[in-house]
C-alpha cells in the first residue's frame, strides 16, 4: 500500500477513533454523574449534589472563560498588530506559523486559549467548599490583635483573595508568554540584526508593557495581601504574628508593594516613551528591594533586636497566640487545679469513692476483641473489630459503662463467587455487649446483649447491619412478590435448626429495576453481572458506599470525620454514632496542629489514624447518626455557635437539624469524642501555661506518656513479668466514670495523663466530662501535681507492679506451665482516695490454639508506691490498703472451679492452665488419688470437646461441655478431699 493510501486511510479513520473515544468519555463522565444523583436522592439529599455541582459548573465556565478570554485575547492582539510587510528569511519555522495564523486564525488562537481555559477551570472547580462558604460567611464575633479584622476575614476571605490574585497573576502571566510568542511568529519581534521598525515594534513594546505592568500591580497587590497572611503562617516560635513580623515584614511589604506599583507605572509609560531604560530599572530596584527589605532587614531585627531580649521583645506576641489558640481549640475555659495528692495509704481509705468503685471499668476494649470473636461470633463468616467500643445504657435504673460491637460480616470468609459476594451475604447481624466492670468467674465478659438472635437487655430492635465499617462492596437486595427470600439472615432459627433468610425492607438503596440504570451500575462498577443475573429484577436495590464515614463524608463534605465510630441502639434500632469536627487552618494567630501527629497512640493501630492536615481551629459541630439498616444519614447541630457549621447550614439548608431534635434516647449514648480529646491534650501540654514569660522558657511543659502497656509486649512460656521499656507510642485517653474531687458522684468522663518533659513521672491528670446529658459536658478540668511530693507516672507505676515481688511470682507460677501468656490491659488512673488510685487488668491466654482468647484472670491496683494484685478489684484494694480499701467494688467472688487448684494441672481451651497459686485450698476430708485422677481426665476430655464445638461455632455444645468439665473438676476437688 503506497503512502497515499496510508495517509488517505488514516485520515477517514482518524474522525471516527476520536468520536469512539469522545463518546466513551461523555458516557463515563454521564454514568458517574447520573449515578451520584441517584444516589443523592435515594438518601433525600439532592441539595448537597445539586448545590455543588451546579457552584462547579458556575467556577469551571468563569475561570474558563477568564483565562481563556485573557490568554485569547491578547494572542489575537498580538496577531491583529503583526508587521504590514511580511518579512522572509528570518525562519521556515516562523514562515509556516504565520501562515498558520492568518489561514486559521480562530484554530490557532482558539485552542492554546481553551487548553489554559480548561487547566484553570478544573483547578478552580476542584474545591467548590471554599467559595461557597466564602459566599455565606458567617462573622465570627472576635477580632484580631493587629488589623482589627473579623476572625471570618482570615477563615473565609483570605483563602479566597488569594486564590484570586493568585489566578489572576497566573492569568496575565500566560497571557504575556503566548503575547511574546505571536509577536515573535508574525514578526512583530526580531531578532539579531533585524529591527521591528515603525507601528509594527511599537506595538508590540505597548502591548507587552502594558501586561508587565499589570503583572506588577497584581505583585504589588499580593504582597499587600500577605500581610495578612502573617497572622496564619508558621513564624519560628509560633503561628502568628511575631516582633519581627510586626516591626519589619509589615513595613517591608507595604514598601515593596509601592514599588511594585511604580514600576508597574513605569512599563505603562514605556509602551509611549519608547525607552526600556527606565521600566527595566525600577525592575531592578525592586528585586533589589525585595532581597533588602524582605529578608536582610528582617534578618537584622531579628539578630540584633529580638534575639537578646526575646522573653519581652515577644511577650505580648506570646500572649496573643496563647489567648488565640485556647479559644480556637476550645480549651480557653479548662480549670487547672493545684492538687496535693496523698502518697500514703491507710485502711478504709477509700471510704469516700464507694460510689464510684463499682464503675471502674476491668474489661478493656482493646484486648478482649477475640474474646468476642470467639464466644460471640456463631459462624466465621462473622466478625468483631479489633478494638471495641465503650458506651453506656440503663440497667437496673442506673447508667452502666458497656463495652460494645457490631456482629459485621468478614467477606474473606466465604466462597468467593458473585452471588455469595453481592446477593446472599449482604448484611450482619445483632450488637453484641457486655458490662465494662464485671467479668465471669471464668474471666469472660458478662454478657448484656448476646447471641443471634440477639437477646438480652436491650429489648427488641432492628439490628440486620446492611451498613457497617465492614461493608466495602455493592450488595443487590429486594425480591419480586412471591419469590423467595435469598439473603442469608441468620445461620440458625429455621425449621429443624436450619438457615433463615431475608428480604431487604429497608428504605435505603437505589432502586435498579429498568435495564437502562442496570446499564448505568454496570458501567460504574465494571461488573456485567448487574445485567445478567437473574437475581436481578424489577424490585431490586443496590447498596453501596455503605460505610457509616463514607455516608457522612458524602452527605457532609465540609466535615473531618473522628477515626472511631461506634454502634449504638437507640428508639429500637442499631445505628452507627459518627462525630464532625468544622476545622480551618486559617484561624488568626492560632497555633497549627497535625491532626494525624495529635490523635496518633497505641490505639490507632486498631481503630484507624486521622487524614494528615494541618488545623488551628477546632470544633466538634456535628453529631451524624447512620442506621444500619437503611443508611439513613441523620445530621444535628452541636455546637450550634460555631460560625464554620452556621456557614455550611446556609450552603447545604435543611440537611442539618437542630440540636433539640436530638432524642433523649440518642442524647443517653452521645459523647465526647477521642479526635477532639486527643487533639485538646496535645495543645494544653503547652498551652496550659497563660503567662508568656512560662510559656517561652517551657519551665512547665507537659507531654503525653507512651502506653506502657504497648511496650511491654506479653509474658509467658516461664518468662515471667517484663519491665517494658517505653517505645514512644503515647498512652490513649480512657473513658470510664470517675468521680472528680469535691464532686458528689461518678459521671461518664474521658480521662488522660501528663508527664513532665522527658520526665517519668505525674505532672497532671485531665478530664472531660463526656455524658452528654450533664449540663456540665465538655467540661475540662487539670488535677496539677503539687512540686513537693512526687507522684509517680504510668511508666514507673507499671514497672512497680510487673517488678513487685508478689506480682511477679504470682504471673510466673501460673505461666510456669507453659502454653500461655499474659496480657496487660490498660492502665487506669483514677483521682481516689485523696490522691490517684492506678488498676490495671491482666489477661491471660493460651498459646498454640486457634481457639484461644484472652481471659480476665487477675487485677493490679497501686496507690503510692502500695502495689496489690488479687482475681478481682477488691482482693486488690485490699491489698493495697492494709487489708481494707474501705470500701466494695460490687464485685462478685470468684468461683470457677476451672481458676481453682488441683493436683494435676489442666488446661481450659480458652484461658490455659487453670491451676491458681494465689489460693491453695488444703485438703479437709478424705484424699481418693485414683478417683480424682479419673475426674481430671474426663475433665481434660471436656474442655477438648468444648474447644472443638467452639471452633466449629455450635456455642450450645461448647457450653455443655464447660458445665461437664466444672463438674468434673468439683467431683475432682471433693475426691481430693479439698471441697
Amino acid at each position: 500500500m503506497s503512502s497515499n493510501a496510508v495517509a488517505g486511510l488514516n485520515r477517514r479513520w482518524l474522525p471516527t477513533v476520536v468520536i469512539l473515544v469522545g463518546v466513551v468519555i461523555a458516557f463515563s463522565a454521564f454514568t458517574e454523574l447520573w449515578t451520584r444523583k441517584l444516589w443523592f436522592d435515594a438518601l433525600g439529599m439532592p441539595v448537597v449534589f445539586d448545590v455543588q455541582l451546579l457552584t462547579q459548573v458556575l467556577l469551571f465556565a468563569a475561570f474558563f472563560l477568564l483565562m481563556a478570554g485573557v490568554v485569547g485575547l491578547n494572542m489575537w492582539l498580538a496577531f491583529r498588530s503583526r508587521p504590514v510587510a511580511r518579512r522572509t528569511g528570518q525562519s521556515a519555522i516562523l514562515d509556516r506559523y504565520r501562515d498558520l495564523f492568518e489561514l486559521r486564525p480562530v484554530l490557532s488562537i482558539g485552542v492554546p486559549a481553551a487548553a489554559f481555559g480548561v487547566i484553570a477551570g478544573l483547578s478552580a472547580s476542584g474545591d467548590p467548599l471554599v467559595w461557597l462558604a466564602w459566599w455565606n460567611r458567617t462573622p465570627f464575633g472576635s477580632t484580631d490583635p493587629y488589623f482589627g479584622l473579623d476572625a471570618s476575614f482570615y477563615v473565609f476571605d483570605y483563602p479566597v483573595y488569594t486564590q484570586l490574585v493568585a489566578f489572576a497573576m497566573g492569568a496575565i502571566f500566560f497571557a504575556m508568554i503566548a503575547a511574546l510568542l505571536v509577536h515573535f511568529a508574525v514578526g512583530g519581534i526580531t531578532t539579531g540584526r533585524g529591527r521591528p521598525r515603525g507601528l509594527d515594534g511599537r506595538a508590540a513594546r505597548l502591548h507587552l508593557s502594558i501586561l508587565a505592568g499589570i503583572l506588577l500591580a497584581l505583585y504589588g497587590v499580593q504582597q499587600l495581601l500577605d500581610r495578612y497572611g502573617m497572622l496564619v503562617s508558621q513564624g519560628s516560635l509560633f503561628t502568628g504574628m511575631q516582633y519581627t513580623d510586626d516591626h519589619a515584614r509589615l513595613s517591608a511589604k507595604l514598601v515593596i508593594a509601592i514599588i511594585a506599583f511604580i514600576c508597574a507605572g513605569l512599563f505603562f509609560a514605556n509602551g509611549f516613551l519608547k525607552r526600556w531604560t527606565l521600566p527595566v530599572v525600577g525592575l531592578v530596584l525592586m528585586l533589589a528591594s525585595g532581597l533588602i527589605l524582605g529578608l536582610i532587614y528582617p534578618a537584622i531585627v531579628q539578630s540584633f533586636t529580638v534575639k537578646p531580649n526575646e522573653p519581652d521583645k515577644e511577650s505580648s506576641y506570646i500572649q496573643a497566640n496563647i489567648d488565640a489558640t485556647r479559644r480556637a481549640f476550645g480549651i480557653a475555659d479548662t480549670k487547672v487545679t493545684e492538687y496535693a495528692a496523698v502518697v500514703k495509704v491507710s485502711p478504709g481509705q477509700l471510704k469516700e469513692d464507694a460510689e464510684a468503685l463499682p464503675g471502674i471499668r476491668l474489661i478493656d476494649p482493646a484486648v478482649v476483641s477475640s474474646s468476642f470473636d470467639q464466644l460471640q461470633q456463631v459462624k466465621g463468616y462473622y466478625s468483631f473489630p479489633d478494638a471495641l467500643d465503650v458506651d453506656r445504657y440503663q440497667l437496673d435504673g442506673r447508667e452502666t459503662d458497656v463495652v460494645v460491637a457490631a456482629r459485621e460480616l468478614d467477606l474473606s470468609r466465604v466462597d468467593q463467587n458473585w452471588n455469595n459476594l453481592h446477593t446472599v451475604y449482604t448484611h450482619g447481624n445483632g450488637l453484641v455487649a457486655a458490662y465494662g466492670n464485671r467479668r465471669s468467674a471464668g474471666g469472660d465478659p458478662v454478657w448484656i446483649e448476646h447471641d443471634l438472635p440477639s437477646t438480652g437487655q436491650l429489648g427488641d430492635y432492628e439490628g440486620r447491619i446492611y451498613f457497617g465499617e465492614q461493608s466495602n462492596d455493592f450488595v443487590i437486595v429486594g425480591r419480586e412478590p412471591g419469590q423467595q427470600p435469598i439473603e442469608l439472615d441468620t445461620p440458625a432459627g429455621g425449621t429443624g435448626g436450619s438457615e433463615t433468610y431475608n428480604v431487604y425492607g429497608g428504605t435505603g438503596g437505589v432502586p435498579i429495576g429498568n435495564f437502562f440504570t442496570r446499564m448505568l451500575y454496570a458501567a460504574k462498577f465494571a461488573d456485567l453481572n448487574i445485567i445478567l443475573s437473574d437475581r436481578v429484577g424489577s424490585a431490586s436495590k443496590i447498596l453501596y458506599d455503605r460505610t457509616p464515614k463514607q455516608r457522612v463524608a458524602e452527605v457532609a463534605p465540609w466535615l473531618t470525620l473522628d477515626s472511631n465510630i461506634y454502634p449504638a441502639v437507640v428508639s429500637g434500632r442499631l445505628v452507627w454514632i459518627v462525630d464532625g469536627y468544622t476545622t480551618s487552618s486559617t484561624y488568626p494567630n492560632s497555633q497549627l496542629e497535625s491532626l494525624r501527629a495529635s490523635t496518633t497512640d497505641a490505639s490507632s493501630a486498631l481503630t484507624g489514624r486521622q487524614i494528615d492536615e494541618q488545623v488551628n481551629y477546632l470544633r466538634n459541630s456535628v453529631k451524624a447518626v447512620v442506621d444500619a439498616s437503611d443508611g439513613s444519614v441523620s445530621l444535628y447541630a452541636w455546637d450550634e455557635s460555631d460560625p464554620i457549621l452556621q456557614t455550611y447550614m446556609k450552603v447545604f439548608p435543611g440537611t442539618v437539624q437542630p440540636r433539640s431534635a436530638i432524642s433523649s434516647d440518642l442524647l443517653m449514648h452521645l459523647r465526647y469524642p477521642e479526635d477532639l480529646f486527643k487533639v485538646q491534650r496535645q495543645v494544653l501540654a503547652r498551652y496550659h501555661m497563660t503567662n508568656p514569660a512560662s510559656w517561652f522558657q517551657g519551665s512547665d511543659l507537659w507531654q503525653v506518656p507512651a502506653d506502657p502497656a504497648q511496650s511491654s509486649g506479653s509474658t509467658g512460656n516461664n518468662s515471667g513479668a517484663t519491665s517494658g521499656a517505653s517505645t514512644g507510642v503515647a498512652e490513649p485517653p480512657y473513658y470510664l466514670s470517675i468521680k472528680w474531687p469535691g464532686d458528689d458522684s461518678a459521671i461518664f468522663s474521658q480521662t488522660a495523663v501528663f508527664v513532665p518533659y522527658a520526665r517519668s513521672n505525674l505532672s497532671a491528670y485531665l478530664s472531660v466530662i463526656s455524658e452528654a446529658t450533664s449540663p456540665d459536658y465538655g467540661k475540662m478540668r487539670v488535677l496539677r501535681m503539687s512540686g513537693t511530693v512526687q507522684v509517680d507516672g504510668p511508666g514507673q507505676t507499671f514497672n512497680a507492679m510487673t517488678n513487685d515481688p508478689t506480682f511477679a511470682e504470682l504471673l510466673r507460677s501460673y505461666l510456669n506451665q507453659g502454653s500461655a501468656e499474659a496480657k496487660y490491659g490498660n492502665l487506669l488512673t483514677l483521682p481516689m482516695g485523696s490522691g490517684l488510685l492506678y488498676v490495671m487488668p491482666i489477661y491471660t491466654t493460651r498459646t498454640g490454639s486457634a481457639g484461644s482468647y484472652p481471659v480476665l484472670r487477675f487485677v493490679a491496683a497501686r496507690f503510692g508506691d502500695q502495689v496489690g494484685i488479687g482475681e478481682t478489684l477488691q482482693e486488690a484494694l485490699d491489698k493495697v490498703f492494709a487489708g481494707d480499701a474501705g470500701a466494695n467494688t460490687g464485685e462478685q467472688p470468684t468461683t470457677d472451679p476451672s481458676t481453682q487448684p488441683t493436683t494435676s494441672p489442666t488446661t481450659s481451651p480458652t484461658s490455659g492452665p487453670t491451676t491458681s497459686p494465689t489460693s491453695t485450698p488444703t485438703a479437709t476430708g478424705p484424699v481418693d488419688q485414683a478417683g480424682a485422677r479419673v475426674a481430671m481426665e474426663q475433665a481434660d476430655a471436656a474442655f477438648q470437646a468444648a474447644e472443638a464445638a467452639l471452633k466449629s461455632g455450635d456455642l450450645a455444645e461448647y457450653q455443655r461441655q464447660v458445665d461437664l468439665a466444672k463438674k468434673a473438676v468439683e467431683e475432682a476437688l471433693t475426691k481430693l478431699g479439698k471441697k
